[in-house]
């Protein structure tokens, strides 16, 4: 699927802002309020490039569902979610480089044309 250039810029923000969480700089509140949610939370996830990646709603099925079961086991449903052990920096980090990935995908895709 080939996206909008709003979209690949959202994907940016998005990885932006996990690499900023990755660093202890930022919680999920600020993810998910400046992004890819933004665009596509109104529209259950349908046409985001994770959801047509993993065919879940909500992140599921990306390390993503990893960091929020890990939150709720062992940080209490803390909200907003942010790196509070190692665990959380390592959950972090496989989520930020899943969506690196996903964004050199759809740059391939692009180049492609």
């Amino acid at each position: 699927m080939i996206y909008s250039q709003e979209v690949i810029d959202a994907l940016k923000v998005f990885i932006s802002n996990w690499g900023f969480m990755v660093k202890g700089r930022r919680s999920e509140k600020s993810i998910i309020k400046n992004s890819l949610c933004r665009i596509f939370l109104k529209t259950s996830c349908v046409g985001c490039p994770i959801f047509q990646k993993t065919s879940f709603g909500a992140c599921l099925e990306t390390p993503y569902a990893d960091w929020l079961e890990h939150h709720n086991e062992f940080h209490h449903f803390s909200y907003p979610r942010r790196v509070r052990c190692e665990k959380c920096r390592e959950i972090a980090q496989k989520e930020l480089d899943f969506l690196c990935n996903l964004l050199q995908d759809i740059e391939k895709q692009k180049g492609g044309e």
